[in-house]
């Protein structure tokens, strides 16, 4: 029978992994047993090498026995694969010096359930993807000989539930209850399709001791007001032999990625016979290096070595990470606003509001959480995104977790919200997370019917978690989950349960209900009613949710769509690869935002459209939320990253390539920024166009004589209007400089003009810039097509189809390149991209040739738009894909209006 498990997947000293070669194969359920595939001897005839931690499909593509399942439909052929039971089957030697130790065998993560055999001998069940399980071998293992274990794993029962539409499967989690404690994104989700996928999807290893025992290495940190801090360590010694053992605990506290002393504890104690102990140390140091969030300071880690002695020696080590940082999450400045509005919206009998989301999702409660974080002291404005799994077979490499989260640090995000349909995320998440000064809010649930959920097998796996997460410094609070009333019948209970666990496991960081409560925002009326970005000038305490969707870069979008589906785009294609469900609403929604800037003749075109749409919402988003610091505090961007190619809300998409959304919220999210509040980019003629500019500080530092301009400008590269000021701002803060009034003329009916800011130091560098196209409406109406006519949310914003066209008749401008190699740094390039031409070089967009097929390439700055006459600095990472020594490199830039190339040579 498995024994609990909550802390033995610390790093220990005389653990035997258990992962790498298995061998692994698939029956009719029932089947295997009855084969005698659990026995030592049992035939393994058919079985196929496989790597573990893996997934059956992982492991079926890896070894060519299936079509690739991101490519067209072929996931769709692999659904075969969730009516099986599958076996993996494990051969090693053990040293026999290892015998007369105490060891279990410890599996981190299995999908979803079955049995586990060792030497024949069954061992207990497992049920539950995030629950880690822990079986006593010590009496059951060949020393010094040939050991077999042997799994049987299957996936939950409900997981052939799914529909078929116009061939293509279609089936939404959030129409059915969760049943089981497992990622619900697996069975579909809008940006992923149904691949419950089955297998060991973390580590598998033998944990080695005596007698005694560590658990539960814990380090609370606490700030000193007079300097220094005070640590409280917490570690659970178990002893377990059968007479009472006399104890020492000796820890170390280290620097791990910084020079330091270590600093020695001790205690005496005994342990009763098959009992434990909880051992407490506090610790007071004077000299401590503080861990920040990105763009705040450095992120200083230290280790807490442990090891338990008897007369014998050393029983038993682990060691563990930790940061010293004080987090609290304190009351916004200002409240009112939301308050008023949430009590009138309440108050409504409609189930949905033009100001919130759906009062079930608010929950109908009036108030609000804290919303702003302070870090050390230091109020901290939240600018991020929300995170999902980065793979939908779950080929979680550290190499992916790290390309993602490098990009999430270049973009100045300091908090990610881990979304709750997704994963209980893994330690190399974590560990990058710390290293990285990336925040994360942990999400337990998402939007279903909890009512049929196992409780108690989802609670363990809750608690266990926190264990094994609660040291990290990037973790800052725990959530319920997203999008579902808390308070309500069938949910309440578990999250009153979820609380507790909280509260008794780690009660230092605060638990949120869920999310939109209590004063986070989920604000959909931009993409889902049609609305345009403008639409997010509303101020909450916290924009928790909120994006546009585009297509992924169109490299990219080649790579997994058939030929005869790229274009003309096919409805039933996209809604499949889109938003996997049968209503058909993902295409009328794309073609909204992208028609925006008039038709498009080729796929390329098309999503050129998609991704610029995306950028200006997400940009404009951004900087109205930090221009309303701290009564706003914070905004994050639904959603990073993908699981699956796909055409979705994500910045980057799932082959790691930044879309220009990226880039747009990138220069948003600048530490000094400038940012542009507009109430429309659809304006009327002989209207005033009105836009105010607001200088944002997100540095401990105040900021003087910073200059704005605030240029419009023709499509033709006319100065149409120009006001400039010089202003100063003090540290962490925001506030409105100038006001930039102008006369639409009559004659600029359907036409088209551009906004264009830049802040620029005392010195005259640039700090920031952006550009915003606007549009002046015509009289002529638009006629919609019949499918659009039949949407309420469209014809609600027809008259933005096709208002941004004219910037398809920008004049041609020929940019140039110039490029020089760091210094020892051979390839890492200094790109200069100018443009000496009179009108404004629109949306460069730079590319090396053959990149994500032999090389990787990242960039400093992308999508790129230059006032006559400017010049712009990017850099330019280059990387081979495989062993071979880079050759020659053609860079290319595709702009809006322009094209240019230049060969790299690396040296």
């Amino acid at each position: 029978m498995f024994s609990l498990l909550f802390t033995s997947l610390l790093l220990r000293a005389n653990d035997v992994p258990l992962t790498g070669l298995w061998r692994m194969k698939d029956f009719s359920k029932g089947v295997g047993v009855h084969l005698g595939i659990h026995l030592p001897k049992g035939s393994r005839l058919g079985f196929m090498p496989v790597t573990v931690p893996t997934t059956e499909r992982a492991a079926l593509l890896k070894a060519g026995e299936i079509l690739d399942p991101y490519v067209g439909t072929n996931a769709l052929d692999t659904l075969w694969t969730e009516e099986k039971e599958w076996w993996f089957v494990k051969e090693f030697t053990l040293d026999a010096t290892h015998k007369g130790k105490t060891i279990d065998l410890i599996f981190e993560g299995i999908v979803y359930k079955g049995e586990v055999w060792l030497n024949g001998k069954a061992l207990g069940a497992m049920e539950g993807m995030f629950n880690p399980f822990a079986f006593p071998v010590s009496s059951d293992l060949n020393y010094g000989g040939k050991n077999v274990i042997a799994v049987r794993l299957e996936a939950p029962k409900d997981a052939v539930q799914r529909n078929l539409s116009f061939g293509y499967q279609y089936d939404l989690t959030p129409e059915r209850p969760q049943l089981h404690a497992i990622s619900q994104s697996l069975y579909c989700w809008d940006w992923a399709p149904h691949m419950v996928v089955t297998g060991i999807w973390r580590p598998v290893k033998l944990r080695v001791t005596n007698f005694l025992r560590v658990d539960q290495p814990w380090v609370r940190t606490t700030l000193r007001p007079e300097g220094g801090a005070r640590l409280d360590v917490q570690v659970e010694t178990t002893n377990l032999s059968a007479q009472t053992a006399e104890s020492t605990l000796v820890g170390n506290i280290r620097p791990k990625n910084f020079k330091g002393d270590p600093v020695r504890v001790e205690k005496h104690f005994s342990v009763a016979a098959k009992g434990s102990t909880t051992s407490h140390f506090t610790i007071d140091l004077k000299d401590v290096r503080l861990w920040w969030p990105n763009g705040m300071g450095d992120q200083n880690l230290y280790t807490f070595d442990v090891k338990v002695m008897s007369s014998m020696g050393i029983s038993d080590q682990a060691s563990t990470s930790f940061g010293i940082r004080e987090l609290k999450i304190i009351p916004n400045e200002n409240t009112d606003e939301f308050l008023k509005a949430m009590k009138e919206s309440i108050a409504k009998p409609v189930a949905l509001t033009n100001d919130l989301i759906a009062v079930q999702s608010q929950g109908k409660v009036v108030g609000a959480y804290p919303w702003t974080f302070q870090v050390n002291g230091r109020k901290m404005f939240a600018k991020g995104s929300n995170w999902v799994p980065i793979d939908q077979m779950l080929r979680l490499d550290r190499a992916r977790y790290d390309h993602l989260l490098t990009l999430a640090k270049d973009a100045h995000f300091n908090l990610l919200r881990v979304w709750g349909g997704g994963l209980f995320e893994t330690e190399d998440f974590y560990e990058l997370c710390d290293e990285k000064g990336i925040l994360n809010w942990f999400e337990f649930l998402s939007s279903s019917d909890f009512s049929k959920l196992d409780r108690d097998i989802f609670t363990r796996a809750s608690r266990a978690t926190l264990r094994r997460i609660r040291n990290h410094p990037s973790l800052t609070y725990y959530c319920g989950g997203n999008e579902f009333d808390p308070d309500a019948s069938g949910i309440k209970d578990l999250i009153d349960r979820l609380g507790r666990v909280v509260q008794e496991e780690d009660p230092d960081r605060e638990f949120h209900r869920a999310s939109p409560y209590m004063g986070d925002d989920h604000f959909w009326g931009v993409w889902h009613r049609f609305a345009p970005y403008t639409d997010y000038r509303r101020v909450r305490p916290f924009r928790s949710e909120a994006g546009l969707n585009a297509m992924p870069v169109v490299e990219n979008y080649r790579k997994f769509t058939p030929p005869d589906k790229l274009w003309p785009m096919d409805k039933h294609w996209l809604e499949f690869r889109g938003s996997y469900q049968v209503n058909f609403s993902h295409m009328p929604k794309q073609d909204r935002y992208a028609n925006e800037f008039g038709p498009s003749s080729s796929i390329d075109q098309y999503i050129r459209h998609s991704q610029l749409a995306q950028a200006l919402a997400n940009s404009f988003n951004i900087e109205f939320c930090r221009s309303k610091k701290f009564q706003n505090s914070g905004v994050l961007i639904w959603q990073f990253n993908d699981a699956y190619p796909c055409a979705s809300w994500s910045m980057v998409d799932w082959y790691g390539t930044p879309k220009s959304g990226y880039y747009a919220s990138r220069r948003a999210s600048r530490p000094v920024h400038v940012a542009a509040d507009f109430e429309t980019y659809l304006w009327k003629p002989e209207q005033t166009f009105r836009t105010e500019l607001s200088l944002l500080n997100d540095l401990d530092q105040a900021q003087q004589n910073l200059k704005v301009e605030s240029t419009l400008l023709s499509v033709q590269g006319r100065v149409l209007d120009h006001q400039e000021v010089v202003a100063d701002i003090a540290a962490n803060t925001s506030r409105a400089v100038l006001t930039h009034r102008w006369a639409i003329p009559m004659d600029f009916e359907g036409r088209t003009f551009l906004l264009a800011v830049r802040l620029k130091d005392a010195s005259g560098r640039m700090i920031s810039d952006l550009h915003y196209p606007m549009a002046v409406r015509t009289t002529t109406p638009v006629v919609p097509t019949s499918e659009q006519a039949k949407d309420r949310g469209f014809n609600k914003f027809r008259h933005f189809e096709n208002a941004l066209d004219e910037l398809q008749k920008l004049p041609i401008v020929s940019p140039t390149l110039t490029a020089e190699t760091m210094p020892g740094r051979p390839s890492v390039f200094r790109v200069t991209l100018s443009n000496p031409g009179s009108a404004l070089l629109f949306d460069a967009r730079l590319r090396l040739e053959g990149e994500d097929e032999v090389l990787t390439a990242t960039y400093s700055d992308n999508y790129v738009s230059l006032l006559p006459g400017e010049s712009r600095t990017i850099i330019v990472k280059v990387a081979p894909k495989r062993s071979e020594p880079l050759k020659p490199v053609i860079l290319k830039v595709q702009a809006w209006n322009g094209l240019a190339s230049l060969k790299l040579q690396f040296r």
